[in-house]
């Protein structure tokens, strides 16, 4: 009875420190693409969650320093906030605080702008660009206005 309850209780403070979470690549991905998430932490013999804006990924566990999550054939959907944490195979119960916050940023998404966002990019800074020049997407000024 007592002890079973207390078993199942989340602890009040997580036990590990949070890991490190990164993309790669770093800049965006292109539709249809592949990213890798990498999720590092400072000892073995872990499970891996990743989690994607109350979506979660299958689980996996390693027995390195991190994991690495594959997306592959990346649609719109897939663009976001992600983050990952960890917690001991052997003792579910001592999780770590959840990692910062990466943003994937999806490149050629034209569908997700407003038309605002389009007529700017058609008319605005654009014409001081060579008429072979491609549009650039999902540099760092620019990823708040791909994800709103």
């Amino acid at each position: 009875g007592l002890g079973l309850t207390a078993c199942l209780l989340p602890p009040a403070e997580p036990s590990y420190p949070k890991p490190s979470i990164s993309l790669s690549p770093s800049g965006g991905v292109s539709l249809g693409g592949i990213v890798a998430v990498w999720c590092r932490v400072q000892r073995r013999g872990m499970r891996f969650v990743l989690n994607k804006e109350r979506r979660h990924f299958p689980l996996v566990d390693s027995d390195r320093l991190g994991v690495v999550f594959s997306i592959r054939n990346v649609s719109q959907a897939d663009g976001g906030s992600y983050s990952c944490y960890y917690y001991n195979r052997s003792e579910p119960v001592a999780v770590s605080y959840a990692s910062d916050p990466v943003v994937l940023v999806v490149r050629g998404g034209w569908v997700s702008l407003d038309r605002c966002q389009i007529g700017l990019m058609m008319t605005g800074p654009r014409r001081a660009s060579p008429p072979n020049a491609q549009p650039h997407l999902g540099g760092p000024t620019d990823r708040g206005a791909l994800l709103s």
